[in-house]
């Protein structure tokens, strides 16, 4: 990935843009700053997010593969952002995993839990983990 020290960042900045269906495989989004715009069905396979705001964008199917998320700030979307992934994760699975697995699902979804009342409690969207 080529780094974005000293260059210009606005070029993976966006504010209320359409990136429907793009493929940012492998870019460097390091501290840039998205606001209100929509990458439903982008691909963000192997990039680098590492410390990007994105506030209040939409990621609705996206592609995160090997994505590296360290003090990304996912503001708004971030429930329903880990809710898809755990949805995903279960799909996978097929409902075939052993007890260990299940116990350490369990034990993620509780934890996740908990950090996403704190978050409803200041009025956001409410978002729950479930394993159905």
């Amino acid at each position: 990935m080529m780094s974005l020290k000293g260059k210009n960042r606005a070029i993976f900045s966006y504010s209320n843009i359409a990136r429907n269906g793009s493929n940012f495989m492998y870019k460097d989004f390091e501290k840039t700053k998205s606001y209100r715009s929509n990458f439903k069905n982008a691909i963000f396979d192997y990039a680098s997010l590492r410390a990007a705001h994105l506030k209040f964008c939409n990621f609705d199917e996206a592609s995160f593969v090997e994505t590296e998320f360290i003090g990304t700030n996912l503001r708004d979307f971030g429930g329903r952002f880990l809710e898809n992934g755990f949805k995903l994760m279960l799909d996978e699975l097929n409902g075939k995993y052993s007890d260990r697995v299940y116990q350490k699902l369990c034990w993620h979804m509780n934890y996740v839990n908990k950090e996403l009342d704190k978050k409803n409690e200041r009025g956001e969207s409410k978002y729950r983990l479930s394993i159905d």
